[in-house]
């Protein structure tokens, strides 16, 4: 599979509405890279102005990278993961 073919997880589509702030900071990762996921899985937390967001993932698959590790700062619209989606094959 193509890096063009892996989603993005995309912390500016999660990002709380009115915050003033545009750092956000990754607290949790509920799952290891190389696990499966389905899609709306909570796979991992951030933390914008005290607000704690879950991240869920955006396709069924294997999560395929982790971007932004526990307690790394990030801004928003920053990608945190992609997730390979899985394919037909059953």
């Amino acid at each position: 599979m193509s890096d063009d073919d892996r989603v993005p997880v995309d912390s500016g589509a999660l990002w709380p509405g009115e915050t003033d702030d545009d750092v956000g900071l990754v607290l949790n990762w509920f799952v290891a890279e190389g696990s499966r996921v389905a899609e709306g899985d909570r796979i991992a937390e951030f933390q914008v102005e005290k607000v704690d967001v879950d991240v869920p993932a955006p396709a069924t698959g294997v999560l395929a990278e982790i971007v932004r590790d526990e307690d790394a700062e990030f801004d928003r619209g920053d990608v945190l993961a992609y997730v390979e989606p899985a394919g037909d094959r059953g």
